[in-house]
Order: structure tokens, then C-alpha cells, then sequence
């Protein structure tokens, strides 16, 4: 498609900068908000595969009638880390000629924007679109040892420049975002949206997957080295995630994207056919390549895994139970002191999430009933009737309750519980009914 004019100009305006400690995926500061959101259910996990790539600070005038545009979808493989597990997805637009080369990016933001952390723990956390060289590009992830995979895409001029004329729009626009969320609005279905609209046909799937739940899809992803990754994002999401999802669902993590789009098709309205991808390229080398492939866990990984830290829970209230059943009390006060200590400060971050957040599924959580806050209601009790507001009343007494509603609610929502935090439901379940037991021997009343 030419111009009317040769007068008009378009300007790819690429924004200011972020700096380079700011990028999602680098920096102290990344690191240590990393940590946090391993217990927020890495939510940075897709969160954090769809990284912030920082833009250079300039503006360039290309004439429109000049350029002879074609697309492609860049790939970025996972990283090592946590936050870098899912990949990342992009759009290359260039000119064949050399006169532009660009990579379109919308997992782009800034840490430094006013109360990220507290908008990211909500839900609430905008993204944008940042614009970047491909050389750029490529030599940032080459140095973090990810590969970077382009696919050519089949597109007529017209097409492309549909696609281009979308993206140029959104990164000219001052302070343009969309409102970010992790399974359905994305590093990789924003790309995939705008490709559908600008497309003269429409965009099918060949290959066909198995049926799977958005839980087992997060959870494929994830290395055996993270596995305190996949418990926290287990335990922050509930009930809404373990129904099947559609072919769709998907399209919503890099690498599964790119397995799908290198076998779809574009079907016109006169019903013809043509691939969607017409070749795929690797545009970087990697020092180490085996530092790509799939970790394997060894001893130390299983010795320090969540599974692991269940079964040595379970393992002290054997022991403490017995020791109280011989007449040794202070070793149970202490272990289910701890325990409630454990279990409320877990229960307020659910709880919070629970009531505040709009992230995906953290709504229908049924662990909010194994985890809960109400010791900080029971002990209070104390004031008014000295017996009800003991540790020993609240293990014999509420305790046994929660669990049971938890049960209840397990088995009714069909919610897949992470195996480790069923190790120390049945952990808690022994201390309820040692107490309940020794307060019977020493005639307490229940």
C-alpha cells in the first residue's frame, strides 16, 4: 500500500529509556522483588517470562513509501531463573532493505511507577509497549544464554502493514498501557490479537493439543529446580484454574505459541490455505548451549524441595505427639505455637489476596480454609474466657473445623492442592487429635 502523498512521514517514535536495572528480568531490585512474588505465586512466573526490554533514546523519520516492510514472531527461550521460565514473546518488523529494524515488545513497564509492588499484588498492574533495535535485542539475550527464534510469517505488504501501523500507534501514544493479566492478556496474546486483525483471512490451528488445565500448563514450564516456584504459584491460585481450558488457552505462553504457530494456517475467505510461518531462524549463538536445555534436579533439589519440607513437618508432629502422649508437653506448645505462627502469616497473604485481588483464580482458593488468619481472632479470646483462648483450645477446638470445611471444600471444588500442603494438613491433623486426646486424659472439656 503506498501513500497518498509523498509528503506524509511516519514516525517511529521510540520511548526514553528504562534503565537497565529497572528490566524485569535483571537487577537487584528484580531479584528482591523476585522473591516476594515466588510466595505471590511467581506471579512474575508468566508474569515475569514476559520481560521489560529496555528502549534506546531516539526518534527516526522513515518515509512510508520507502519501505518495503515484513514481520516475524521473536521467541525468546526460558531462562535459568525463575522469573524467566515461560520465555517471551515479540514482533520484528523490518524493512528488507536495512532502512528499519525494530522489535515490538508489550511486556514492557517500570518498577519505579508509583506503588508497582502493592498494584502487582492487586492485580492492577499496566503494561506497555516498548520499541527496541534488533541488534539491541539480541545481544541482551545472548548475554543471559537465551536463544532468540524467529519466526517468518507469511504476510502479504498490506498485512504487515496493518500490523505495523497498530503497533506504530500504541508506542506513539504518551503513556499508553493496557491492563495486564498473566493467563489472558499478555507478552504473547496481545501480539496474536493485532496479528488476527491485521490478517486477510483467518488464523486456524493445526496442531491439537492434549486437554489440560491452566494449572498443568503453568506447571509444565517449570524446572525441577523450581520447585518452591510451582508451590507458591499452587498455592496462591485456586479452584478456577483446574477446569479444562480450550485450545486457546495456550496461545498465552511463549514457548506453547511458538509450537503452535509454526504448523497454523491462514484460511481466506475463498477457502484457500497458506502456513502461517514460512521459515524459522535462530538469530543468536550461545557460548554454552546446554545451559538452555531442561535442569535436572539432583539430591540437594529434592532435599530442599516443598514436598521434602511437608514430610519433615509431618515427621516432628509424630514425634512431638508422641513425646506429649509419654507427658513431655513443651515440645508440642512449641511446634503448634510455631505452627500457628506459620499458618497465619500464610493465611493473611491468602486471605488478602482472597478478598483484594483481582489475579486470576486467587478467588476461589480453597487453602484459604487450611491457611487462615483466625488465630488472630481466637487468641483475643483469652480476655474473655481464659480456657478458649489457649494454644491447646485453638489445636482441639478450631482447628479440627478448618480442617474439616477445607476437606469439604477440597473434595466439592476438585482444587489440585499441592501435595506439600496436604502433607501438612494431615501434619496438623494429628496435632488436633493428639490434643484432643490429652485434653480428654487431663478431664479439659472440649
Amino acid at each position: 500500500m503506498r501513500p497518498k502523498s509523498r509528503k506524509h512521514k511516519t514516525k517511529i517514535t521510540i520511548k526514553p529509556a528504562l534503565k537497565r536495572q529497572q528490566n524485569q528480568e535483571t537487577g537487584h531490585n528484580v531479584k528482591t522483588l523476585r522473591h516476594i512474588l515466588i510466595l505471590l505465586c511467581s506471579l512474575l512466573a508468566i508474569g515475569s517470562g514476559h520481560s521489560q526490554v529496555p528502549t534506546p533514546t531516539e526518534k527516526k523519520a522513515v518515509p512510508l513509501d520507502s519501505l518495503n516492510l515484513s514481520a516475524s514472531l521473536i521467541t525468546i527461550t526460558p531462562g535459568q531463573d525463575s522469573y524467566s521460565l515461560y520465555g517471551h514473546t515479540a514482533v520484528r518488523i523490518r524493512d528488507d532493505r536495512g532502512m528499519m529494524d525494530y522489535v515490538f515488545n508489550y511486556g514492557a513497564f517500570s518498577m519505579e511507577d508509583e506503588g508497582f509492588l502493592w498494584k502487582f499484588m492487586l492485580g492492577e498492574t499496566d503494561y506497555t509497549l516498548s520499541v527496541e533495535r534488533i541488534v539491541d535485542v539480541v545481544m541482551w539475550y545472548t548475554m543471559e544464554q537465551r536463544l532468540v527464534v524467529e519466526q517468518k510469517l507469511n504476510m502479504s505488504p498490506a498485512e504487515v502493514r496493518s500490523l505495523f501501523e497498530k503497533m506504530r500507534s500504541h508506542a506513539a501514544t504518551p503513556g499508553w498501557t493496557y491492563r495486564y493479566t498473566f493467563l489472558e492478556d499478555n507478552c504473547a496474546t496481545r501480539p496474536l490479537a493485532l496479528l488476527r486483525e491485521s490478517l486477510d483471512g483467518m488464523l486456524t490451528w493445526t496442531q491439537k493439543s492434549e486437554p489440560t488445565t491452566y494449572r498443568k500448563l503453568i506447571n509444565s514450564h517449570l524446572l525441577p529446580r523450581h520447585a518452591w516456584s510451582s508451590f507458591g504459584q499452587d498455592m496462591l491460585m485456586g479452584a478456577d484454574i483446574d477446569t479444562i481450558v480450550t485450545q486457546e488457552a495456550h496461545t498465552g505462553f511463549p514457548m506453547e505459541l511458538f509450537n503452535m504457530m509454526s504448523s497454523a494456517e491462514i484460511v481466506g475467505a475463498d477457502g484457500s490455505r497458506r502456513p502461517l510461518v514460512t521459515a524459522t531462524d535462530t538469530l543468536n549463538t550461545l557460548e554454552n548451549p546446554n545451559a538452555t536445555d531442561a535442569e535436572h534436579a539432583d539430591v540437594l533439589d529434592y532435599a530442599t524441595s516443598p514436598i521434602a519440607a511437608g514430610i519433615l513437618i509431618l515427621l516432628f508432629s509424630i514425634f512431638v505427639s508422641t513425646r506429649q502422649s509419654r507427658g513431655h508437653e513443651k515440645a508440642a506448645q512449641v511446634f503448634d505455637s510455631l505452627a500457628i505462627i506459620v499458618t497465619t502469616l500464610v493465611g493473611l497473604l491468602l486471605w488478602f489476596e482472597f478478598i483484594f485481588s483481582s489475579l486470576p483464580a486467587v478467588g476461589s482458593n480453597v487453602l484459604t480454609l487450611l491457611f487462615h488468619p483466625l488465630a488472630l481472632l481466637w487468641f483475643p479470646m483469652r480476655f474473655v474466657r481464659r480456657s478458649w483462648g489457649s494454644r491447646s483450645s485453638f489445636v482441639a477446638l478450631l482447628q479440627p473445623v478448618m480442617l474439616v470445611l477445607f476437606a469439604i471444600a477440597w473434595i466439592v471444588f476438585g482444587q489440585d492442592v499441592p501435595t506439600a500442603a496436604l502433607i501438612v494438613a494431615l501434619s496438623l491433623l494429628i496435632r488436633s487429635a493428639v490434643e484432643i486426646h490429652h485434653r480428654r486424659k487431663s478431664n479439659k472439656t472440649i
